[in-house]
């Protein structure tokens, strides 16, 4: 697939399968977000995996928009390790989240799998 069929063929996904996924897929998808640039190539992006049952019940209390999803993957940014601009109070973290992020579903579309961005969590 080329790029431009990539990016044409990612949509979100609001009813998932409950079909598991293959090891080897989800490691794909980990290893694009690991990849991804970040800022001064500082990496403050942490990605946590969530698919123990345990897991996703404690998801499903925290958002209504999990789809079913059977596995979760949360961004995250350190802000201690986050590139801060030396004489503003600018620093890149949230970027370097979405570009990781970003890449994690276009890998998960070349993997054959489906993805939704979520950001609405209940506190």
């Amino acid at each position: 697939m080329t790029f431009s069929e990539l990016v044409k063929a990612r949509y979100s996904v609001r009813k998932f399968s409950d079909k598991p996924i293959e090891p080897e897929k989800l490691n794909a998808v980990l290893e694009a977000a690991r990849l991804a640039p970040t800022a001064k190539n500082l990496q403050p992006v942490h990605v946590y995996v969530v698919a123990s049952p345990q897991g996703m019940e404690k998801m499903r209390t925290l958002t209504p928009c999990h789809y079913g999803a059977p596995v979760v993957l949360i961004f995250a940014k350190n802000t201690q390790e986050e590139w801060h601009h030396p004489q503003e109070d600018l620093t890149s973290g949230s970027e370097d989240v979405a570009i990781a992020a970003t890449h994690a579903m276009l890998a998960a579309t070349d993997q054959g799998l489906g993805t939704c961005w979520v950001k609405f969590f209940v506190p």
